[in-house]
């Protein structure tokens, strides 16, 4: 494949989850509305913060799934390669053994420490269930990552879209049936979200089957060699993993602990939308991911720069084309979307965007340093990072600081996060640090100040309103349409228009 037909390919996948993504991310916002209108704002922040205590027992689940995908690529890349059957079988046999001791940890974690967590009396034994339809959910999810990981490495970006929408299709039907349940709400919508997620890894595991079956047949798989040098990878992205499902669950338990459920509830709101902008984010990032891996691989340094560059000038303008104009909106899409959001919930949201745009200056750094398996001095130094991140916000919130310092700190943190991409890049595959930081980011950042000049002044001459709304959103879509002539050169314009051409000759 040429690097024009690589180039479209990033393209198209990457356009195609955007769209996915912003279907998905419409309907869960719905869900959110309702599920805060059926459950209170109280059971809302219970269900909240124990989702987020649960899915923090992930990483492990997280650290193999992107040790997967890594060795699928970089092992096909290789003359004499691993062969796929035996990385899915063994990756198989790890993910049983992953889901075995996450249960066990889960199971820990609900007889000795649930009962500490600020919940109130009365909601404690629902809290119980709600805690172990939670665990199995996150049980399903890990036994799908080979085949999810697979898929992803052979760029059938396509199916797994399929799979997300029609997974969000069904959740509304959901959250009718959370209307009619005669029983309690919030037991009602943890049974139904594990029966949504075991359906829809159902069909995760039938595709993969059907148009790989050769290697993504279930088939556990051992040789010792193969299985040292997968975990050994994997333990050390577990450090930063960890750290990370650390970080942002003992943020919400510290809110829990010093300020109460209200809270939890706002900042619960606050995290989901950021939750979706970086799942929107990372769904059209990870198209990238395979070619990015397979050139580090193949020793194609200029290829995989030229990825690097594109990409995350792509993702940075994409995340502005949303995250923009609802900082903006805040207020009226909160007013609109929940009628009465708890208090507090705006500050969180934009605060939280701030993080997540960010985020797309060092995401691609991070993969190709994962690409080259010198991860160690690198998940060390992220892990270190976010553990004294969260001590020092523990620290401030004792002496008396508010709640709005976790993502003060977090910004910082973020920032931090970026200047450590950066040293290990240079280390790693040296790379070339400043003519990254003037080319990319100075002029990402000169960008998006004239994208949020061109808000403030549309915006200091509306009041808010559905008008004013439709209008900052048709001004996202042109402002970002410029991009294509003050960031992209003439080739990553090419590419976008041509596939934008295609696009629009296929609608037609």
């Amino acid at each position: 494949m040429n690097i024009k037909d690589r180039n479209s390919r990033i393209a198209f996948n990457t356009i195609t989850l955007y769209i996915r993504t912003f279907i998905v991310m419409v309907i869960s916002f719905l869900a959110s509305r309702i599920m805060l209108e059926q459950l209170g704002v109280d059971d809302y922040g219970i269900n909240n913060l124990i989702s987020g205590v649960v899915a923090m027992f992930g990483f492990l689940n997280l650290s193999m799934g992107t040790a997967v995908q890594r060795f699928f690529n970089v092992e096909e890349s290789k003359e004499n390669g691993v062969s796929a059957k035996k990385i899915y079988g063994s990756a198989l046999l790890i993910h049983v053994v992953i889901s075995v001791i996450t249960l066990l940890l889960l199971e820990i974690f609900a007889i000795f420490f649930l009962c500490r967590l600020n919940i109130p009396a009365d909601r404690t034994g629902v809290a119980q269930w709600v805690f172990q339809f939670s665990s199995l959910t996150l049980i399903m999810g890990i036994l799908a990552v080979p085949a999810e990981a697979y898929l992803r490495s052979k760029e059938e970006f396509s199916k797994l879209a399929i799979i997300d929408i029609f997974e969000a299709l069904i959740r509304v039907g959901v959250l009718y049936l959370l209307y009619i349940s005669p029983y309690d709400k919030l037991w009602t919508i943890a049974f139904l979200t594990f029966l949504l997620k075991l359906l829809c890894n159902i069909a995760v595991w039938t595709i993969a089957i059907k148009l790989y079956g050769d290697v993504a047949k279930p088939y556990l798989y051992f040789e010792k060699s193969l299985f040292v040098k997968m975990i050994s990878f994997s333990l050390l992205l577990l450090l930063s993993i960890a750290s990370s499902m650390a970080y942002w669950q003992g943020l919400a338990m510290m809110i829990n602990v010093f300020f109460g459920v209200a809270i939890n509830a706002a900042y619960g709101i606050g995290h989901q939308i950021k939750t979706a902008v970086d799942r929107f984010l990372f769904n059209f990032k990870q198209s990238t991911v395979p070619q990015l891996m397979t050139s580090q691989a193949s020793g194609d340094y200029n290829r995989l720069k030229k990825l690097i560059y594109f990409s995350t000038k792509l993702s940075f303008v994409l995340s502005l084309l949303i995250v923009v104009p609802v900082v903006f909106e805040t207020d009226f899409i909160l007013k609109v979307w929940l009628k009465n959001p708890p208090d507090f919930t705006t500050r969180f949201v934009q605060l939280g965007f701030v993080i997540s745009v960010l985020s797309s200056f060092n995401y691609y750094l991070k993969q190709a340093i994962h690409a080259t398996g010198k991860v160690t001095g690198f998940s060390i130094s992220t892990s270190v990072n976010y553990i004294l991140n969260l001590a020092v916000i523990y620290v401030m919130m004792k002496l008396g600081f508010g709640f709005y310092v976790t993502m003060y700190v977090s910004i910082a943190m973020e920032i931090i996060a970026i200047i450590i991409s950066f040293v290990y890049a240079k280390l790693t595959f040296n790379f070339d640090v400043m003519d990254f930081i003037f080319r990319i980011v100075v002029r990402c950042l000169f960008f998006c100040a004239i994208m949020v000049v061109c808000f403030v002044v549309l915006n200091s001459a509306m009041q808010d309103g559905w008008l004013r709304l439709m209008l900052n959103l048709l001004l996202s879509a042109v402002v970002s349409l410029s991009s294509l002539y003050i960031l992209m050169n003439s080739d990553e314009r090419r590419v976008v228009l041509d596939y934008i051409g295609k696009l629009w000759k296929r609608k037609r």
